[in-house]
């Protein structure tokens, strides 16, 4: 009862609500959450990254059973839920965008037997969209062990990290003295949600220090200024939400999200705003981490990306039909030197989905992820239950953290990675539907 008084929350429930919710499964046991769980670990676990690799061979074979499987699974849960949940949020709006990216992705093998598509990007948002499908009233509304399976299993993937990053530095393997395969540093976006949902947790000062020490080590084996920025901004917002400041944790979610929006057409169009970021991204990363700033060869590449913007159409870009690397040989005499090609992958999502669904798939996706932040705040703010409200406040640090790191990396095309931050946003939004659902049933 002390925590009830303290916070606001209510730690008991009516009798009968408390029966009828024993009798039902919990959502931990959902299927399709343990295996998007699943193939987080294999995820983290593959320190070869196997399954990075898309052209041949296992990764292509990986690459397609996980999209298939994601297709599968999402059809299965349509066809057999009658209570379909449509609206204004990140799960419709990225069951458009799979859908539009779909459409040329078949049209290519089609035609030219081949496939050079956005695809990639938005089949493993089939995850978070899967929400639309979930029927709360077929499991219990206790979501205690949702929150614990989840914190427990960020908790493993951080710890995969790190392991994956003493491999690296120590094993003396020629395989990762290629530039080619030291791109797994996008794995350290979970940090971010496991320190959000660490924050609330009971056991706090043991989780945070745990998920702490962690993370400094993955920053002495792997300088990564993008983890710092991520976790510095998303500090303030946690606190927010822990403290129900909601109003202030609007603010600031609203801010940052609006920020990461209009970043790339300000670097576009401001060379002063580039070099500054450049320099900044030098101090923060050669000064104070020991580690080198490649801000400059991001923003080349940016800039070769607007120019295929400019070629396209302004409205609706590539349509979801074109690649998402450049040709920079001619700007960086050193490339071919790792990549024979010439060809770079542009390094920011959001210039990417400027370039490819243009102005209108930019604003939809935008919104979006500010639809989906206004509605974990607004539920937190009425929800009862503490473990509901640790669900949605996670929510909310993980959107965040995802517009800064898609900001500066390929994090949608890296589907594997991707994964886990759209199965932590399918997890806020079963709590936000059973919260729902739970006020509805309590409605005499």
């Amino acid at each position: 009862m002390a925590i009830a008084r303290s916070t606001g929350f209510s730690t008991r429930e009516p009798l009968a609500l408390r029966a009828a919710a024993s009798s039902k499964p919990d959502v931990a046991s959902w299927p399709f959450l343990r295996f998007c769980a699943l193939y987080g670990i294999v995820t983290y676990a593959d320190f070869f990254n196997l399954l990075g690799y898309s052209t041949s061979g296992i990764g292509a074979a990986g690459k397609y059973a996980f999209f298939l499987i994601l297709i599968l699974a999402f059809a299965h849960s349509w066809l057999r839920t009658r209570n379909l949940r449509f609206g204004f949020d990140a799960p419709t709006i990225l069951l458009c965008f799979t859908f539009f990216a779909l459409v040329p992705f078949f049209a290519q093998l089609a035609t030219e037997g081949d496939t050079n598509s956005y695809a990639s990007a938005f089949i493993p948002t089939l995850i978070l969209s899967t929400a639309i499908t979930h029927d709360p009233s077929e499991y219990s509304s206790d979501l205690t062990k949702l929150r614990d399976r989840l914190l427990q299993w960020l908790c493993v993937l951080c710890l995969l990290y790190d392991v994956e990053l003493f491999v690296r530095a120590y094993s003396g393997l020629s395989y990762f003295s290629l530039v080619a395969n030291q791109t797994n540093h996008l794995k350290s976006i979970v940090f971010v949600a496991a320190l959000a949902l660490a924050h609330w947790s009971r056991r706090s000062a043991f989780y945070l220090t745990f998920i702490l020490l962690l993370a400094l080590v993955s920053e002495i084996l792997r300088p990564s200024s993008t983890l710092l920025l991520a976790m510095a901004v998303c500090a303030p917002l946690s606190f927010f939400m822990r403290h129900r400041f909601l109003s202030a944790a609007k603010l600031w979610s609203y801010g940052l999200l609006a920020i990461a929006a209009l970043a790339p057409i300000g670097l576009y169009l401001s060379q002063d705003l580039s070099q500054w970021v450049a320099s900044l991204d030098e101090a923060a990363k050669s000064d104070a981490l020991g580690g080198s700033s490649n801000a400059v060869v991001r923003l080349t590449i940016m800039k070769v990306a607007f120019q295929r913007i400019e070629d396209s159409s302004w409205l609706v870009g590539e349509f979801f039909s074109g690649g998402t690397t450049v040709q920079v040989a001619n700007l960086l005499s050193f490339w071919t030197a790792n990549y024979a090609s010439g060809l770079a992958q542009i390094h920011s999502d959001y210039v990417c989905i400027l370039l490819e669904g243009g102005l209108i798939g930019y604003g939809a996706f935008n919104l979006a992820l500010l639809a989906s932040a206004r509605a974990f705040i607004q539920g937190a703010d009425g929800a009862a239950s503490r473990p509901r409200t640790e669900m949605l406040a996670t929510g909310v640090v993980t959107l965040s953290s995802l517009a800064i790191y898609c900001s500066v990396n390929p994090v949608l095309q890296s589907f594997q990675v991707a994964s886990i931050p759209w199965t932590i946003l399918l997890c806020s939004y079963v709590a936000l539907r059973t919260s729902v659902a739970k006020q509805m049933s309590t409605v005499p």
